[in-house]
């Protein structure tokens, strides 16, 4: 009785009691089974080392380990010690201490300086952060485009050590990888940049295809430098205390033995030693400072250890590669490595039979922190092979290829392989774009929000009327949108070609997607749209008209409208020269007599913005005397001028503001700036100003940045006040549809009675920033292509800024410059100017007279007083 009725009290809580002993005895299980397999791999092999106790390993991995833990230096300034500025590096990258990922090196010749090392030049030059070229060759005349380093010695071993000498003196601290090449090898640089990011800069790696030398053992191998070989930073800084005497050897050993031990590949003799081939050079030279008396140090040859790993499918020749480490070894020199002895996940150890010094370490990381599967992979190409026909799992995943005996070859398999690149990202693109299409039905827009072409962003929607973006209307001869605000102009230049490659892409398009069925030709281009989406890229939408083609032989012309993207590329930043704000800027500003009332104003706004500040600035005052003004007898138009900048000069010690005076009927700014020029060194940068220019801090420092000595030339376009008659301090609003306020002038502020209403007038083009050598060489190849009376009529109609659009190869500068606001003037549009000239001249000035809604009032302002 009393059972039953504890059973009943029981019989709720019997599936939880069943539950919880079933949960522990399964943990317990669990447990038990994770202590019978041992400690995990991945943990045994960073910490365990070979041996029973091996305390130089585990000092050695405990500062690798330190090596990514941030060590936060303290700051304490000493009250005793005056206060200093502190120096900041150049580059913020150097300040942080960091390095670029690699660098490559190629060995050449004088035979091959200017046809191979061209190629490679122009096959691999823009995918590295630096690209050098060592050769032999003494007094080397460099390509253009090619930095070349020449060590007046020939011999391979002389080359070879110079070269690493070279890169761990003026490269050691600026890069984590070194690439050696020769120059008849093909590098696919994408796959070879892709590897050094993957590798662990902690590491000292000897990477390449591995061959035996010539009468050595199995141990013996070094990297085949006809494939390339990569070599880590801190190899090369244990490699360099040995050079000198590792050269030494080589050279004083006997010729016989020196080409074998030198060569050790599998070729033919004439090319071995043929001059400026190093082959296995920095392998012989560890091998020659570990095993004589040079001393221990860390090796890459017979000291190195190598993990083979075999490709499925590859060719036998090829199949084989080996990836080498670096470690340190205190084995005697002849003592026998016995089987390697697999420790851990990719990692190996060699255990050395013989005498071991006490305490030595003698770990090989071969594989350790690099991933099993990143192998390099060469290929050897066989002579009058084709690359075309060339299909082998070797050859396509290969990282280089050698022998390329003729440039055209290096063009050939340079063109291969981005026809393979380019496969392969296209395919790539479509696999993305299918799993976008499987993943957007799950969103809670569904299909509704797939936008074409899929995985590009979605088109820019705007928020205001005046965000909505126009569309531009074009033919194939004309466009309806153009700059000068005309409604019709010729369709030329890049635009023509831009219209043209859009029009092929459309019809290149449609037989891709009807072919074979139907075969498209394009008769004309109906209608054009065109416009700008800064989210997706360039959009176009065409009319064509077409005739279709049936495969039997059937004629239709047919209309149809096609919609195109050209997607905006990945965004590169630009390798720009290096320019400071410290460098002084010379001021120039041409005074007319009809301007000289105004340069007192000018004066004093330079005082204020320059001299008060003390910018490092200089001014010279171009007087512009006409062929009757200034003479004998007849008073000095620019006294004035003269007193305010004597008056400066008194008011400021230490100033001193220069002026020329010049005589000329019809002045020309070109000329005007050819008087200038020559009174100043080249390397002085210029600021071509006007009289209603009102430089300051933030304009000079602008100046100086965007002018880049044989770079770059920078004209501001300065901001234009409105009339005051015409644009008041408030302006009243414009009736429906004339359109927004006209902007305000940038640092106007209305309560001060400043003004409210300008523009940014493009059309004139006075103020300039470059630098007098650029100048000197423009006004040089104008003087070249232009003599006589013909460069006589061009200066009349030319200004600076056209001088260096048309006869430089300079990047020309156009950028609007919140800091430059000039009072409104009507400038005096000469009529000796060009036609050019005057017709910008008169459209400043007209369009500098207000907004649309200000004329708009004061026309109907006027008709309302001329009817009453």
């Amino acid at each position: 009785m009393r059972l039953s009725s504890l059973l009943a009290l029981l019989r709720p809580t019997l599936p939880l009691i069943l539950g919880l002993s079933l949960g522990c005895s399964l943990s317990l299980l669990r447990v038990s089974w994770i202590q019978g397999e041992g400690e995990d791999p991945c943990v045994e092999a960073v910490g365990e080392p070979p041996g029973p106790h091996d305390p130089d390993l585990r000092t050695r991995l405990d500062q690798s380990d330190e090596d990514f833990k941030p060590r936060i230096v303290p700051y304490y300034r000493d009250p005793n010690k005056p206060y200093k500025k502190v120096l900041r590096t150049r580059y913020i990258q150097t300040e942080l201490g960091s390095r670029e990922r690699l660098l490559v090196a190629v060995l050449t010749s004088r035979a091959t300086l200017s046809t191979l090392a061209v190629a490679v030049n122009r096959t691999v030059a823009h995918h590295f952060p630096r690209l050098l070229y060592f050769t032999g060759q003494r007094g080397a005349r460099a390509p253009a485009g090619m930095q070349v380093v020449s060590h007046g010695d020939e011999r391979p071993a002389w080359l070879m050590s110079e070269t690493l000498r070279h890169l761990h003196t003026h490269f050691g601290a600026d890069y984590d990888w070194f690439f050696i090449m020769q120059d008849d090898t093909y590098v696919q640089a994408p796959r070879l940049a892709a590897l050094a990011g993957h590798l662990s800069i902690n590491q000292d790696l000897y990477l390449g295809r591995a061959e035996e030398f010539i009468g050595a053992g199995e141990q013996a191998r070094y990297c085949h430098g006809g494939f390339g070989y990569l070599l880590s930073r801190s190899l090369l800084l244990r490699l360099r205390p040995h050079l000198g005497s590792c050269r030494g050897d080589l050279l004083s050993a006997p010729a016989s033995t020196r080409t074998c031990t030198w060569a050790g590949q599998r070729s033919s003799s004439a090319r071995a030693s043929r001059p400026g081939t190093v082959t296995g050079a920095s392998a012989t030279c560890c091998r020659a400072a570990s095993c004589s008396a040079c001393g221990r140090i860390w090796t890459a040859a017979e000291e190195t250890s190598s993990a083979r790993v075999r490709t499925s499918g590859l060719a036998a020749a090829s199949s084989t590669h080996w990836v080498s480490a670096v470690y340190r070894s205190t084995r005697p020199c002849g003592s026998v490595p016995r089987r390697p002895a697999l420790w851990g996940k990719g990692a190996a150890l060699w255990e050395y039979e013989g005498s071991q010094e006490p305490g030595g370490g003698h770990l090989l990381r071969a594989l350790g922190g690099f991933r099993l599967g990143q192998h390099y992979r060469s290929f050897e190409l066989v002579k009058n092979r084709d690359p075309e026909k060339e299909g082998s799992s070797a050859f396509l995943s290969a990282f280089a290829v050698h022998p390329v005996s003729e440039g055209t070859l290096m063009y050939r398999l340079h063109k291969r392989f981005s026809a393979l690149e380019l496969e392969q990202a296209y395919s790539e693109i479509e696999q993305l774009q299918a799993q976008i299409r499987n993943l957007t039905v799950l969103t809670p827009e569904g299909e509704a929000g797939l936008t074409w072409p899929v995985g590009l962003p979605a088109p820019f929607t705007p928020h205001s009327r005046f965000e909505v973006l126009s569309w531009d209307y074009f033919t194939e001869q004309h466009t309806f949108s153009c700059a000068d605000g005309a409604p019709k102009c010729t369709l030329q230049g890049a635009s023509r070609a831009d219209v043209g490659d859009a029009v092929e892409t459309a019809l290149e398009q449609l037989n891709r997607r009807y072919q074979p069925r139907l075969r498209f030709q394009k008769q004309r281009l109906l209608n054009g749209y065109r416009r700008f989406d800064p989210a997706r890229g360039t959009e176009y939408t065409l009319d064509l008209l077409l005739e279709a083609v049936t495969q039997r032989g059937h004629r239709r012309a047919l209309a149809r409208r096609v919609s195109l993207l050209r997607p905006l590329s990945r965004v590169e930043i630009l390798p720009m020269p290096y320019v400071t704000e410290a460098t002084r800027v010379q001021l120039v500003l041409p005074l007319l007599v009809a301007e000289a009332a105004a340069a007192p104003a000018f004066l004093e706004a330079f005082a204020a913005g320059v001299l008060e500040p003390r910018e490092h600035a200089l001014l010279t005052l171009l007087l512009v005397y006409g062929p009757r003004e200034g003479g004998r007898g007849t008073p000095d138009p620019f006294l004035g001028v003269k007193a305010a900048a004597a008056e400066l000069e008194r008011r400021y010690p230490g100033t001193r503001l220069a002026w020329l005076a010049v005589r000329a009927e019809a002045p020309s700014q070109v000329r005007l700036m050819d008087v200038v020029s020559k009174k100043h060194p080249v390397d002085t940068l210029f600021f071509l100003t006007t009289v209603w220019t009102r430089p300051g801090p933030e304009v000079l420092n602008r100046c100086r940045m965007n002018a880049i000595s044989g770079w770059q030339a920078f004209f501001p376009v300065h901001f234009q006040e409105f009339n005051p008659a015409l644009s008041p301090q408030r302006s009243p609003p414009g009736p429906p549809g004339a359109g927004p306020d006209p902007p305000s002038p940038p640092g106007a502020d209305p309560s001060r009675g400043g003004p409210i209403g300008g523009r940014f007038d493009r059309q004139a083009s006075a103020e300039g920033c470059f630098y007098n050598a650029d100048y000197l060489a423009a006004r040089a190849r104008l003087a070249g292509e232009l003599a006589g009376q013909e460069e006589e009529e061009a200066l009349e109609g030319l200004e600076v800024m056209d001088v260096f659009l048309r006869f430089s190869g300079l990047h020309l500068f156009r950028a609007v410059e919140p800091g430059l606001v000039q009072k409104f003037s009507l400038r005096d549009c000469s009529p000796r100017l060009s036609e050019d000239l005057y017709h910008r001249c008169r459209l400043s000035n007209l369009e500098g007279l207000g907004g649309r809604a200000q004329l708009a009032t004061a026309l109907f302002e006027q008709e309302q007083a001329n009817s009453t």
